[in-house]
């Protein structure tokens, strides 16, 4: 079965940031769609088909999410009050994973050309997708949304007419909010085990900088492997 793009809307942060404070006072699906629609998205979305819309993929990100993520999602909520305003965008950018196997695939180029060099070719990021999802009619409007929406929440610059993507300093993250997103990425690798040198710098978190090392891995959510006698990769124990 081929993958659902899902992701049909721009995201701007503090839509995303209102509706996860929202959240911690209800999680009533009745109440969350009158909220963004009335508190979050009238005064910015002129219309209520827009406002509809957006809706959906938020609830998609934040509320609708598939069982087995629900607890990562409580616990990025409870973590919201222990983090500052920067770090908290890391919350939402793991439900983003979480949520959007094209918005993981997106970062994952993204990231992955960052390693390498200075700036990535909005063209060359486009290119690598479409390899991964095949050529369908939304994903060129799609990719450009999943870009949009990275550049507005600070992640990376779009210059020479967005068709070049340049990082912005990366985010600092503390011990709570690295290890619950290094978990995210594990939960959305392609595959169950990673070298542990990928687990501590995951392409797909390339705005954050994040604290932790191997020997955070010795807890028991995690398990190491040696492999071939030398490369050592770690995953989550539940996966395996």
């Amino acid at each position: 079965m081929s993958k659902q793009i899902g992701f049909d809307r721009f995201i701007k942060l503090q839509w995303a940031e209102d509706l996860a404070w929202r959240m911690r006072e209800t999680k009533d699906e009745v109440s969350l769609k009158r909220i963004i629609a009335e508190d979050i998205l009238s005064k910015e979305l002129p219309t209520q088909e827009t406002r509809r819309k957006t809706s959906i993929v938020l609830l998609k990100a934040f509320y609708r999410i598939p069982p087995q993520h629900e607890r990562l999602r409580n616990e990025a909520l409870e973590l919201l009050p222990q983090v500052g305003v920067n770090e908290a965008k890391a919350l939402y950018w793991g439900l983003m994973l979480l949520a959007f196997p094209i918005f993981t695939d997106t970062a994952r180029h993204i990231g992955q050309l960052f390693s390498l060099q200075s700036d990535a070719s909005a063209a060359l990021v486009q290119r690598r997708v479409i390899e991964t999802w095949g050529q369908r009619g939304s994903l060129h409007s799609t990719l450009n949304k999943v870009v949009k929406t990275m550049a507005e929440w600070g992640c990376i610059d779009l210059t020479d007419h967005k068709k070049v993507l340049v990082p912005k300093a990366p985010t600092p993250l503390g011990k709570p909010a690295s290890l619950w997103l290094t978990r995210v990425a594990l939960t959305v690798s392609e595959t169950p085990l990673v070298p542990v040198d990928q687990a501590l710098r995951p392409s797909i978190c390339f705005p954050f900088t994040m604290d932790i090392h191997a020997q955070d891995f010795s807890d028991g959510e995690f398990l190491l492997q040696r492999m071939d006698g030398r490369t050592e990769y770690v995953g989550l124990r539940h996966r395996l």
